[in-house]
C-alpha cells in the first residue's frame, strides 16, 4: 500500500497536483489571482510528486475546521469546482482517502478533549496498523477526527510502547508520516 503509486504512472495527474497544491497554498496565503489563470504559472521543475503532497497534507493536516471550510469555499468561488471532486479525479487509493477525510473538516476541536483510556486504545491501533497495515480505516479515522491535542498525548503513549522518536517510522506510509509531523508541530 504505497501512496502515489498510480500518481507516478502519469504526468498529467503530477503537473494537476502540483497546480492543486500551488492553488490551496495561493488560497492559504491570500495570495490567490482573482481567476484560475494562476494555475498556468505552475511549472516548478524543482518539485517532485511527493513534495507536493506532502504539501498538500501539511497545509490540509494542520488547519482548523473552519479554516479547511473557507481553503473549500474560495476554492469554488475562484476555479468554479469543487476541491473534493476535483481532489477525487486526481488522486487514488489510500492517498485519495486522506485527502478527502482531511477535507471534510470534522475534526474535534474540542480544547484538550483528552480520554486516558481512549488514548491508549488509539496508540493500540496506531502500532497495529505499522505491524500489518490492515487497518487503514481506523488510522485514517483517528488521524483527521481526533483533536491535535488528543493525538499529541496518542504519539507519547505510542513512543512509549514502542520507544521509538519518531512514531510513525518503518514501514506506514510517507502521507501518514508527514501528517504525523504536522500534528506534532502544530503550536497549541
Amino acid at each position: 500500500m504505497e501512496f502515489g503509486r498510480k500518481i507516478r504512472m502519469g504526468s498529467s495527474n503530477s503537473k494537476r497536483i502540483r497546480e492543486l497544491r500551488d492553488d490551496i497554498e495561493a488560497i492559504t496565503t491570500n495570495t490567490a489571482k482573482d481567476s484560475p489563470t494562476h494555475r498556468q504559472n505552475s511549472n516548478n521543475k524543482d518539485s517532485d510528486i511527493k513534495s507536493d503532497i506532502r504539501r498538500l497534507i501539511e497545509i490540509l493536516g494542520c488547519r482548523s475546521n473552519d479554516e479547511i471550510k473557507k481553503i473549500k469555499k474560495d476554492y469554488k468561488e475562484l476555479f468554479k469546482e469543487d476541491l473534493e471532486k476535483y481532489l477525487a479525479e486526481i488522486t487514488s487509493g489510500d492517498l485519495k482517502e486522506l485527502l478527502l477525510a482531511l477535507l471534510e473538516a470534522n475534526r474535534d476541536e474540542k480544547p484538550y478533549s483528552v480520554d486516558d483510556k481512549q488514548i491508549d486504545k488509539d496508540a493500540r491501533k496506531l502500532c497495529d496498523f505499522q505491524k500489518d497495515d490492515k487497518d487503514k480505516e481506523s488510522y485514517i479515522t483517528i488521524m483527521t477526527k481526533k483533536s491535535f491535542h488528543h493525538l499529541k498525548e496518542v504519539f507519547e503513549k505510542y513512543k512509549d510502547y514502542y520507544e521509538q522518536e519518531d512514531s510513525t517510522k518503518k514501514e506506514l506510509q510517507e502521507s501518514f508520516q508527514w501528517l504525523v509531523q504536522c500534528i506534532k508541530n502544530k503550536p497549541m
